[in-house]
């Protein structure tokens, strides 16, 4: 074979299998660094979708890689409710900054080192990447819609001051159909827009974020307390603080989170997600009797993949602390096929491992 078109065939492969997902890493890297440069707070990066690989966490940002690179996504709050337009037009300038920066970057080795296939690929790929970038219509995958860095910089240019630009307020609004059964009682945007509510909701979610709890209780219970808001808004707030001890263990806040799941339970009784959420306290609260009687019929087909999940990993830990090992396991095998790379599901089996392991030792 001739030695241009193995050099053509190897290009192309660095491209498909190699650059795209670092490509994609440098645009959302190139948000992350605008964001921080006007006082923003990113605290997720997600690259791809799909099938979840692993999670790593630098600093106070979390950065996911999945098995299909087909696109690239930075969360990040807003700290202060001043200069949002200015703000957000930088943040979203970011990834496309990156794009030329590599494109730059690489015809500069291109003229000075050689290995031009190579490099004619990745400029080609990169060119491609920034018009796709900035096409103003919005991406649909798995039914989930994202807006292109086009749409949102035609947002931001005829939008008011007082807007605040994000994906994340839409997709609340659009999940808060888990807390409320009637969709004409949803609201029809996230905490009314209001710039004060979201500047604390945002504090709350970069706390949560960087582990802050007490900061987090403080700003979420101060939008249930002071503001009005809907039962749905509410119930989603305080199933967030509810997972301060369900997502990450924190069980020194198991009293508040009783109250917490217990105020939310009051309020959308009918909720699944919220039952899932009572269930889950009152198992670490050690009433497995009451919990299992919550969380089995969320288990069942037609109700959220994570609702089942999660009600599967708490039913596990009832039965094993109630002395049924092969119930317990039977229902970790539950969760597993459902989705084995679940967070709550591989801490639930490494607890109850290690439970049962300082039993066998005590008993030697």
């Amino acid at each position: 074979m001739d030695i241009k078109y193995l050099l053509h065939i190897i290009g192309f492969g660095l491209v498909l299998l190699f650059w795209r997902y670092l490509s994609i890493l440098i645009h959302e890297i190139g948000h992350v660094i605008f964001a921080k440069l006007v006082r923003m707070n990113p605290y997720k990066v997600q690259i791809g979708t799909g099938r979840k690989l692993f999670v790593l966490k630098i600093k106070s940002i979390e950065y996911e890689l999945y098995d299909i690179p087909n696109i690239g996504l930075t969360f990040a709050n807003h700290t202060k409710a001043d200069k949002l337009k200015l703000r957000n037009l930088f943040y979203v300038l970011g990834g496309i900054s990156a794009d030329f920066i590599v494109i730059i970057t690489t015809i500069i080795i291109w003229k000075f080192v050689g290995y031009g296939i190579i490099l004619l690929y990745i400029i080609i790929f990169e060119s491609f990447s920034i018009i796709y970038n900035l096409l103003p219509f919005d991406i649909n995958i798995n039914g989930k819609k994202f807006h292109r860095d086009g749409k949102l910089l035609i947002s931001i240019i005829f939008s008011k001051e007082d807007i605040i630009i994000t994906d994340g307020y839409h997709a609340i609004c659009k999940d808060l159909h888990r807390y409320e059964k009637e969709l004409i009682s949803l609201p029809k945007v996230f905490l009314n827009k209001d710039l004060s509510m979201l500047t604390i909701f945002d504090s709350g979610v970069a706390a949560l974020s960087e582990r802050n709890f007490e900061k987090a209780i403080d700003s979420y219970e101060h939008l249930i307390r002071d503001y009005h808001i809907s039962s749905a808004e509410k119930a989603y707030l305080l199933d967030a603080l509810c997972g301060i001890v369900i997502n990450n263990n924190e069980l020194k806040y198991l009293d508040k989170a009783d109250k917490w799941s217990e105020d939310a339970f009051s309020l959308v009784p009918y909720s699944n997600t919220i039952q899932g959420t009572r269930g889950a306290i009152l198992v670490e609260k050690g009433r497995y009797s009451e919990a299992k009687k919550i969380l089995l019929p969320l288990t069942y087909p037609g109700n959220y993949m994570l609702d089942r999940v999660v009600s599967a990993c708490f039913l596990a830990k009832a039965e094993h602390f109630q002395g049924n090992p092969d119930e317990s396991e039977k229902w970790l095998n539950f969760a597993e096929n459902i989705d084995k790379s679940n967070p709550i599901l591989e801490r639930t089996k490494g607890e109850l491992t290690r439970f049962s392991a300082s039993l066998q030792t005590e008993s030697a």
